[in-house]
């Protein structure tokens, strides 16, 4: 039977020295490409000068603001100065774009994640905590529980893949699903422009490619939530429990109900420890079973 259950969060890679914020990312970004940062920061909104809600920022793309600047490019075809270029520039302007804020911004993402070095961990930041009977749900994308602490493969589940999966192994996104997202003011329905509806659809394929398919990936991992039901604890360490990834602490919190087990949650903070506090109510979980703790960075 499975005794505890870790949930680990960035914070636990902060807790052991590694350069794992989001801001860290932005500083490996500006050093390579400082364009990309600017492109970011401009149609990512809320991104700028706080990269800490990288993934939430992703659902809230200026799309109005790209169309309003791509619309330079919808020469009407009795301009005198038409060209045959004019069919596809709009489209074009758009998909640069689109572009850098997903799959460019991803692979730089990747790419900063396999310049961590997580060899040079000094032995004073060692968390003591058995593994013996304990399985691990790893947000984190470095392989420090396997490389620091000697835990076994096949007791980690890395939810969003690690550096080893390769660039196209990581999730990273928003958790807005396209299927229910509206159109902010711009109504397509009724435009004969191709240029427009092909744009529109470029649009839609950037918040597809930046969802964070978490419904599938629970089902996908569906065993391993049937492998904790009747764990006694779990901990959460180095997690903010934010918004994007509450539907998985809500499947643990299901799956386990039954167990009634004892969850320990780490803050760095008295602001955070209250936002943990509102969010486990939110999830169900009875405050009697919950202790908060203190965890230094």
């Amino acid at each position: 039977m499975i005794k505890r259950v870790f949930i680990i969060g960035n914070g636990f890679d902060l807790h052991h020295g590694l350069p794992t914020r989001f801001e860290d990312f932005r500083a490996f970004v500006l050093k390579r490409k400082p364009q990309l940062v600017v492109t970011a920061e401009k149609y990512l909104c809320g991104l700028r000068g706080n990269w800490s809600n990288l993934e939430e920022a992703f659902a809230n793309f200026d799309e109005d603001s790209l169309i309003d600047e791509a619309s330079y490019f919808l020469k009407s075809c009795g301009d005198d100065d038409w060209s045959d270029s004019f069919h596809h520039d709009y489209q074009y302007e758009m998909n640069l774009v689109v572009k850098s804020v997903s799959s460019e911004l991803k692979a730089y993402f990747y790419e900063w994640l396999c310049s961590i070095e997580t060899n040079e961990i000094d032995d004073s930041q060692k968390l003591h905590f058995n593994d013996d009977h304990s399985l691990f749900l790893n947000f984190n994308y470095t392989p420090v529980l396997q490389d620091f602490y000697s835990i076994e493969d096949d007791q980690i589940l890395q939810i969003h893949g690690s550096i080893y999966d390769g660039e196209d192994g990581i999730v990273l996104g928003h958790g807005w699903s396209p299927q229910h997202r509206f159109s902010s003011g711009n109504d397509f329905t009724n435009m004969e422009d191709v240029r427009v509806l092909e744009g529109q659809e470029i649009i839609n394929g950037y918040f597809e490619s930046t969802f964070k398919p978490t419904a599938d990936i629970l089902s996908l991992n569906a065993e391993f939530f049937k492998r904790i039901a009747y764990t006694k604890t779990i901990h959460v360490l180095g997690h903010s429990l934010s918004m994007v990834d509450l539907p998985y602490f809500k499947a643990v919190a299901d799956a386990t109900s039954a167990g009634q087990p004892r969850w320990y949650v780490s803050y760095y903070s008295e602001s955070e420890k209250r936002r943990h506090q509102q969010t486990m109510a939110s999830l169900g979980v009875d405050e009697k079973t919950i202790e908060f703790q203190a965890l230094a960075q």
